[in-house]
């Protein structure tokens, strides 16, 4: 499975934090780690963290359009690249445990199915995750 974390230089600090805290909680096991962000963007410190990839976007950050496109890129790369199970995991998304690639993996698994995550309904009962 994939986890894959986006961010931009508001949250670069946070995006760090939460991944050095994800390395103390036992880090990605036998899963990868992938991170999305701005080409100019450094994040040093967190290159001996294992199996790790980085796309670069070319983004200017000003607007909504750019974190829709930060999804779509990282879809588009598993497409193009690893056809797995990804997790998007935001930097204020923080594990308060070990092994949740794994139960998340399993579930998967488990239950055979492309996508997973709640169903909420929307206008005019279109459902949506």
């Amino acid at each position: 499975m994939l986890c894959i974390i986006p961010f931009c230089e508001h949250d670069r600090d946070q995006a760090i934090a939460n991944i050095e805290w994800i390395k103390k909680l036992g880090g990605w096991g036998k899963h990868r780690l992938l991170t999305i962000t701005k080409v100019e963007l450094a994040i040093d410190g967190i290159e001996n963290i294992g199996d790790y990839e980085r796309i670069d976007v070319k983004w200017d950050g000003r607007d909504a359009s750019g974190v829709n496109s930060l999804f779509r890129q990282a879809a588009y790369w598993v497409y193009m690249n690893d056809r797995q199970p990804w997790l998007w995991n935001e930097p204020d998304a923080i594990w308060l445990r070990g092994g949740v690639l794994d139960r998340l993996e399993a579930d998967y698994v488990a239950h055979g199915k492309p996508f997973m995550g709640p169903v909420r309904v929307a206008g005019k009962g279109r459902k949506h995750l």
